[in-house]
């Protein structure tokens, strides 16, 4: 039986697929968080974590039960290799503006003879309880990879992109694409706006599965799940914490506020 990769396996069965971020190398947040979400996003692109941080946190999802989601700094075939080798559900790669960045991306994560990827699993076949054999007839299944399209200059290739065989997914990045527009961060601009809705029109006709990187924000969920998102990323170990510090400290000073009224009247 062909091996079922934990994300694609639950997108099948669910409408929305649920994940949270890890940014920070301590696996205890992956392995709690691993079993809340159905994914974890692990940012290898806008952190300080090294390789041994990205294999414990790979670890620590399935201790959890989540899939784990790897996005690498770049488009390259030399940092993408070592992580396949890892064995993560997922590997999400950036800043694809062009059929030929995407062309490339897969390249890199298919073995010969349609790809470049070097032979030298490790975790991937279970540090060798899995034969050769089996992982190389299993590979595209064992680890589905992700687009992240980020640049406007993208969408007049797009219709070809979302036609190529060898990936599984097509990420959007809201920020960095109402930067290539002019207008970083600016996401509920109407121009930006237009943009998102355009991608959105462009990946349906293709019926492939959609995902977002966003901070949590109701509206803005409910604009992606109408263009057609079915897997969010949203927020992380770090935004939650800072939001749940922010709320304790917002009804502490209320608390805090009133013992210092009361008390001023018995002065």
């Amino acid at each position: 039986m062909a091996y079922k990769n934990r994300l694609l396996s639950q997108l099948s069965k669910k409408k929305i697929l649920l994940g949270s971020g890890i940014h920070t190398r301590e696996p205890v947040f992956a392995e709690l968080l691993g079993s809340l979400y159905d994914f974890l996003w692990i940012d290898w692109e806008h952190t300080w974590l090294d390789r041994g941080d990205i294999l414990n946190n790979i670890i620590a999802c399935k201790t959890g039960g989540a899939a784990s989601v790897v996005r690498v700094p770049w488009n390259d075939p030399v940092i993408i290799k070592p992580l396949l080798e890892m064995g993560p559900d997922a590997i999400a790669i950036p800043q694809i503006s062009s059929l030929k960045e995407a062309k490339e991306a897969i390249k890199a994560c298919t073995y010969p003879p349609k790809g470049c990827r070097g032979w030298g699993p490790n975790r991937a076949v279970n540090y060798g309880l899995l034969s050769g054999e089996t992982y190389r007839r299993e590979a595209k299944q064992r680890t589905a990879v992700i687009l992240q399209i980020e640049d406007v200059k993208c969408f007049s290739e797009l219709d070809e992109i979302l036609e190529l065989d060898g990936f599984d997914v097509v990420l959007v990045g809201p920020h960095d694409m109402s930067g290539s527009i002019g207008k970083l961060g600016q996401i509920r601009d109407p121009e930006v706006m237009e943009a998102y809705d355009e991608m959105g029109k462009i990946v349906a006709r293709h019926k492939k599965p959609f995902m977002v990187s966003m901070s949590f924000d109701v509206q803005s969920i409910k604009e992606w799940m109408r263009r057609g998102v079915t897997i969010f990323h949203i927020d992380g170990e770090i935004g939650l914490m800072v939001a749940q510090a922010k709320h304790e400290l917002a009804e502490l000073d209320s608390i805090f506020s009133e013992v210092r009224v009361k008390e001023s009247y018995t002065e």
